[in-house]
């Protein structure tokens, strides 16, 4: 894990460093948990580990538990030397989670860092340490000031994430033939496109898939090697939506994708009709949680759906309803995200969806499943509802510099 740390330092990847560093000391919190229980009374109450070995560190990646003693290995007992030598002490462990915190700082992820000190804290409040007790809460109020600047601002970006699919007789020794990347901030496809062209032997020696449909291995040249780059986004259904309200939850502890290939009937890709644009939706679920220890998972499931012409607008709608929901019972509503999801749902100039799948599907004319068109219905409701809540909120966070602006938002 040290090694593994050491090499993605170099390569700038702090939070997947900050990881090595977690799993590092939940390690070591499971030994020395093992430890206090097989000496019990024996041991100094000041050096008694008051955590629960590694599940103690389940709130803050759900990978840590691979770490536990049950997991690693149930029959081997530890070596004695390791588990009593510096690294695998209370004072080892202490080293441990600061320096994640530190790495942890340097990845902008302030949340997991709140949650590292809710172990660190009572160490120090057994001790009776109160320099540094003041020192870690001076460190987390600073935490909370970054949070709540991040938050009011959107200035963030924690990780694009991309599936990488990769034939020919070059990658057939990979245990796996789909995996998903995680790259830093906002990274174009074109940036991981050449970067992964030059680790597999740069221009000439694979080719890259044009697009996101279903590789036909049959029509594929058997001495040419293939990378098929598609951009994903991260999927939660309508239920765990709700139980990730802020940006920082919607990117952290990740194990589903999503992305969309559009396709009509006729054979195209896009077309400008609503009423013939059909797509296909799938999620891939991988090995782990995003961020882990390494920067590609494998992807171990895939389901896709094709969704019509009606499913894909009615899909359409409720994602737009969810967001617009989600700013709307935000505990600290901010103005910024707020007017860039009404300017995506109810602005004119950038959106007459909404009115074009009225004007589609919801005519005498059309011809599909009733089932379907009432479903639309429903959600056009609960769209326009999210939408009203939304414009009522706005209208109280604005300055007189946006009455414009929010009287265009009104009249869409």
């Amino acid at each position: 894990l040290q090694g593994l740390q050491g090499f993605h330092l170099k390569n700038s990847s702090h939070s997947e460093a900050a990881q090595c560093s977690l799993h590092i000391a939940a390690l070591i919190a499971e030994q020395l948990y093992i430890k206090d229980n097989e000496k019990g009374a024996n041991v100094n109450p000041r050096d008694r580990v008051i955590l629960s070995g590694c599940s103690g560190f389940q709130e803050i990646s759900k990978n840590i538990l691979e770490e536990s003693w049950t997991h690693v290995d149930s029959e081997s007992p530890a070596d004695e030397h390791t588990i009593d030598s510096q690294i695998f002490s209370a004072d080892g462990l202490l080293k441990e989670m600061l320096r994640a915190v530190h790495l942890l700082k340097e990845s902008e992820l302030y949340e997991i860092c709140n949650s590292v000190y809710k172990l660190i804290l009572p160490f120090y409040e057994r001790r009776c340490d109160y320099a540094c007790l003041a020192e870690s809460h001076g460190v987390l109020q600073q935490i909370y000031t970054n949070i709540i600047t991040c938050t009011r601002t959107q200035s963030r970006m924690l990780g694009s994430y991309y599936r990488v699919g990769f034939y020919g007789k070059k990658f057939e020794d990979l245990p796996n033939h789909e995996y998903v990347y995680k790259e830093p901030k906002i990274t174009r496809l074109v940036e991981i496109k050449e970067r992964l062209i030059e680790v597999f032997g740069g221009e000439g020696a694979v080719v890259v898939l044009p697009d996101s449909n279903a590789v036909d291995k049959t029509k594929l040249d058997p001495n040419q090697n293939y990378l098929q780059i598609t951009s994903v986004a991260p999927y939660f259904d309508a239920e765990e939506l709700q139980h990730r309200p802020t940006e920082f939850h919607r990117s952290h502890d990740l194990s589903k994708f999503v992305f969309y290939t559009p396709f009509t009937l006729s054979g195209g890709a896009q077309t400008s009709s609503i009423g013939d644009q059909y797509k296909r939706k799938t999620i891939l679920t991988v090995e782990k949680h995003f961020p882990y220890l390494r920067k590609r998972l494998a992807v171990i499931s895939k389901t896709e759906t094709t969704l019509t012409p009606i499913e894909n607008s009615i899909e359409a709608l409720e994602e737009r309803t969810q967001l617009l929901n989600l700013e709307v019972r935000a505990d600290n509503p901010n103005s910024k995200t707020l007017q860039q999801v009404l300017q995506g749902s109810v602005r004119l100039q950038v959106n007459a969806g909404p009115q074009e799948f009225c004007r589609t599907f919801l005519t005498e004319s059309y011809t599909g499943s009733p089932d379907h068109v009432q479903h639309l219905r429903k959600a056009l409701a609960l769209f326009i509802r999210a939408s009203e809540d939304a414009l009522i909120l706005n209208r109280t966070l604005i300055d007189q510099g946006q009455a414009v602006f929010h009287a265009e938002l009104e009249t869409g």
